[in-house]
């Protein structure tokens, strides 16, 4: 579970309100940066082979 500085701990609604902010939520970055990096190597292998 996170918890904010005041030490309760996040509910939807706080993530609704990152989301508005920022457009993304941590979860969906590190899905993100997960699914580029696997794209990245997907490509690098296809180019060793080529």
């Amino acid at each position: 579970m996170i918890f904010w500085e005041t030490g309760r701990p996040v509910t939807k609604r706080d993530i609704k309100k990152m989301r508005d902010k920022k457009g993304m939520t941590l979860v969906e970055v590190l899905v993100a940066s997960v699914i580029v990096g696997i794209i990245a190597v997907g490509m690098l292998g296809v180019f060793a082979v080529a």
